[in-house]
């Protein structure tokens, strides 16, 4: 998985209205690799330092997919003024047992109104 995943869906995204950037964490993707270890907390740093430097001071929306909807969730969970929602796609099934997200704002499911 990489940033072109969504490369075909931020044109569609920016006709609607949002601004649309795309994120391959360190080691992944097209990123640059660059020496480890990689965790979920360093990409919680990147991300947020992506958002901070991107977002136009406005809460996002992130999109993450495998281990990036981990790392979504990481950052709601720590830097939730970033982050105004979710979409969580592929979960990373793999490392679900070694990251919890304990804050029963982030980890219990939304239901639709």
């Amino acid at each position: 998985s990489s940033l072109e995943t969504y490369r075909d869906n931020a044109p569609a995204l920016a006709q609607a209205g949002y601004r649309c950037h795309r994120l391959d964490l360190l080691g992944l993707g097209l990123s640059e690799k660059a020496p480890g270890p990689y965790s979920i907390g360093r990409w919680r740093q990147q991300a947020a330092a992506f958002l901070e430097a991107n977002a136009g001071g406005k809460p996002a929306i992130l999109v993450g997919n495998s281990i990036g909807s981990l790392v979504s969730l990481d950052v709601a969970a720590k830097r939730p003024e970033l982050v105004k929602g979710l979409i969580l796609n592929n979960c990373a099934g793999g490392m679900n047992s070694k990251f919890a997200v304990t804050d029963p704002a982030v980890s219990e499911p939304s239901r639709a109104v």
